[in-house]
């Protein structure tokens, strides 16, 4: 339900160009790989340091290159470069949800001008 939240948010925010990896195949429900379009994903999260996000695979983190999953989806290196993926714990709200999808949206919205 929380994940749903955030990507509904998202899209809200964003539109028809932000993807989702895996939309339509059964997913993790507290995992969201998404791509925002047409921005750098470690830019956007270096502009919001008090949200804990990543921009590869969980087992591939600190690597400049295109992850193995990515490149298995036929993702582009431009869309890579876009997507960040993002887990929801065990303690998270719909508050920590709203907070999130508010300021991510607010960093690809500085970064897409």
């Amino acid at each position: 339900m929380l994940r749903d939240r955030l990507e509904k948010q998202l899209r809200d925010g964003i539109g028809p160009d932000l993807r989702i990896h895996g939309e339509q195949a059964p997913r993790l429900p507290n995992t969201l790989s998404v791509n925002f379009p047409n921005v750098s994903g470690a830019e956007m999260l270096a502009r919001i340091p008090e949200l804990s996000a990543s921009t590869g695979s969980a087992c591939h983190s600190g690597l400049a290159s295109i992850s193995p999953t990515l490149a298995a989806i036929g993702a582009t290196p431009e869309v890579a470069a876009g997507t960040v993926r993002l887990s929801l714990g065990w303690y998270t709200s719909e508050e920590d949800i709203d907070r999130a999808a508010s300021v991510l949206l607010g960093a690809w919205e500085s970064l897409a001008k």
